[in-house]
């Protein structure tokens, strides 16, 4: 089912006509640049606190054991890595795609925020992780957007 909707939404745009393709190659780039930011930002968390050796990082409770015995810091990375990841996708989309940046941050931050949401659900997480990714993750976005419009016209 989800080739089908790919190659009908993909015979959909290339049919369209003054199909904005910068601002399509921007939102992807920035979401792998955001993504790479969010991995790079969490391995530093993980080497602050790694999980034990062989422990099985798959059952629900020896993650809650993991989180209970984190230092703030290490669990305060993941946070900070989704909204670093908000960040630099959405600079990075805007610099790629000059006209329709409002809809980059929104697409690229709207992203982030859901993939926090889906981590927060299946992994039992601090209530500050919750607050810090609500609240911050769209205003990373607006900075990011900022600093890439900054930086074009200089």
């Amino acid at each position: 089912i989800l080739s089908i909707i790919s190659s009908i939404f993909s015979a959909y745009l290339i049919t369209m006509k003054n199909v904005n393709w910068l601002m399509i190659l921007g939102i992807i780039v920035g979401l792998v640049v955001g993504g790479i930011a969010v991995m790079f930002i969490e391995s530093i968390g993980h080497t602050i606190h790694s999980p034990i050796a062989g422990s099985d990082m798959e059952n629900p409770e020896v993650i809650k054991a993991y989180i209970d015995s984190a230092p703030v810091l290490a669990i305060l990375m993941v946070p900070i890595a989704w909204l670093m990841g908000s960040f630099f996708g959405s600079l990075t989309s805007t610099l790629i795609s000059r006209s329709s940046w409002r809809l980059n941050r929104f697409v690229i931050s709207s992203l982030f925020l859901l993939i926090s949401l889906m981590m927060l659900i299946q992994i039992p997480s601090p209530w500050y992780m919750w607050a810090l990714a609500f609240s911050l993750i769209f205003p990373m976005g607006f900075l990011g957007t900022g600093l890439a419009r900054i930086i074009r016209k200089t």
